[in-house]
């Protein structure tokens, strides 16, 4: 660039010229940021609007846009005679990149609470990769139907459905909640004691503010849920790790480790990782223990809906007579995540306290999917699209086990579970999981350690399969590029 008169700053101007931002933009950045950080003085005057074009070789006009914007918002002044020049008074920040590198935003201590944790189930995690954990059966979701109820609600849609809703969710949606966890769950409950939310997540952070005090002792089976593991960090709950069985918690030794805890967070349905279901004496173990404790129980029924065998037992919610109970529920399983839909079934008297915390977070869920929701609930098509995703994650069930047993010796063990899109391929005993896991990784096959859930170390490793978003087929070819990476890992 061309040397100016000594009173005319030149400043550095990089462009990128392969597209993406405008040349006006990039001007108009470059000498905003130079201005802020102190390179380009206040009083400095700039070079005119076709010397600087001509200098960068660019149009005069993309030059003369980014000197009007920074005069606009009061950077530079421009008056006839003595050209553009820095404005005086602005506040300068000196930095370089070192010094920007070290400076660290201050945090909250619920964002370095969580920010410590392992993400197992990250809310993205790319391309789907057989066999990945927690996703349903993508290529059955009723998006023909929901595509249908949903330009249906919008069409229909009235004022009064535009503007701000309820912070607890529609009511025709929470009372279509109601009616069929009466009918599949035994969960008797009125509709204005269901809260819809956005995820099974949003639901439990929900509850984590609601009740948990920071150093509250919170009972979390152990292996456990990571997500769940994260709402009560965030929230400040002193975690206590009880063991899981082939009964589920052991209530017993929760008991003992933390008698008073505030609450216990349990997934009784279908075990997180495990698979296991909780008995019946257990379940009435633990609520009478809450009774005695004051304390409340978390159910997590996230995908009680997948039953294979039998029915499933009466939900923690139906048997409690004291409510002591609070049930989280999510569609996420049974249609698709990306709908974003959930539910909590709350206490009567924790209602309005959720109310005013919903008030001051996202303040109401969005209407008009509610509106699609409850249609496609009180007309009878999810009960009809259930029917069909469960036959379909049943054969693919069968499917993953009848691969296992084929291809792998009896050291490994994986037995069909009655519930759920998950199952557990035990390892042989010694054998590191998340060694397993990561030589999986590598030939292609997402899996998660069950050691990635616990805090201290397990009898046992074992792996975390998922099966409901693959076909049989691929299914096949996936156990069998996970059986020969076993064998190295073992052999190694």
């Amino acid at each position: 660039m061309a040397r100016s008169r000594p009173e005319v700053v030149f400043p550095p101007l990089p462009l990128d010229r392969r597209g993406g931002l405008s040349i006006p933009s990039q001007v108009y950045l470059a000498l905003r940021r130079g201005i802020l950080d102190g390179r380009i003085p206040a009083g400095a005057r700039l070079p005119a609007s076709r010397e600087l074009a001509g200098a960068l070789g660019v149009a005069r006009q993309g030059v003369v846009a980014a000197y009007e914007r920074l005069v606009a918002e009061g950077f530079v002044e421009s008056r006839v005679g003595s050209g553009t020049r820095v404005a005086t008074g602005i506040a300068v920040s000196p930095t370089t990149a070192r010094t920007a590198a070290r400076r660290r935003p201050r945090l909250s201590s619920a964002a370095r609470r969580v920010g410590r944790l392992p993400l197992q189930l990250s809310p993205w995690r790319g391309p789907l990769r057989p066999l990945r954990t927690g996703t349903p059966a993508l290529d059955v979701a009723p998006l023909t139907l929901w595509g249908r109820l949903l330009r249906s609600a919008c069409l229909r849609a009235r004022p009064s459905a535009l503007d701000y809703g309820d912070a607890l969710g529609l009511p025709e949606l929470r009372r279509a909640i109601a009616e069929r966890l009466y009918r599949a769950r035994a969960i008797a409950c009125g509709a204005e004691q269901v809260v819809i939310t956005a995820s099974a997540q949003q639901a439990l952070d929900l509850v984590a503010r609601l009740l948990v005090q920071p150093g509250d002792p919170v009972w979390f089976e152990e292996p456990g849920y990571s997500g769940a593991r994260g709402a009560w960090t965030a929230a400040g709950a002193r975690l206590v790790p009880v063991p899981v069985d082939g009964e589920g918690i052991a209530v017993a030794v929760g008991a003992r480790r933390a008698p008073r805890a505030r609450l216990a967070y349990v997934t009784p349905s279908h075990q997180f990782p495990t698979g296991v279901t909780m008995g019946l004496d257990r379940r009435l173990a633990l609520l009478d223990w809450a009774r005695r404790a004051g304390a409340f129980v978390v159910e997590d029924d996230y995908d009680s809906e997948f039953v294979y065998e039998g029915r499933p037992l009466a939900a923690l919610f139906g048997l409690a007579e004291d409510s002591r109970v609070v049930y989280v529920g999510t569609f996420s399983k049974a249609l698709f995540p990306a709908l974003r839909l959930g539910f909590l079934v709350l206490p009567a008297e924790l209602v309005e306290p959720c109310r005013a915390l919903r008030h001051f977070g996202d303040g109401f869920p969005p209407t008009l999917i509610q509106q699609a929701a409850a249609r496609l609930l009180a007309e009878g098509h999810f009960d009809r699209h259930l029917r069909r995703a469960i036959r379909v994650c049943r054969e693919r069930r069968d499917a993953l086990v009848a691969a296992v047993r084929r291809r792998l010796p009896p050291g490994y063990k994986i037995e069909p579970p009655q519930a759920g899109l998950h199952a557990v391929l035990w390892l042989p005993r010694g054998m590191d999981d998340r060694g397993a896991a990561q030589a999986a990784a590598e030939a292609g096959v997402e899996t998660i350690a069950v050691s990635a859930f616990a805090r201290r170390r397990l009898a046992r490793g074992g792996l975390v399969l998922g099966f409901a978003a693959f076909p049989p087929r691929e299914i096949e070819r996936a156990v069998e590029r996970l059986a020969e990476a076993l064998r190295r890992a073992g052999a190694g």
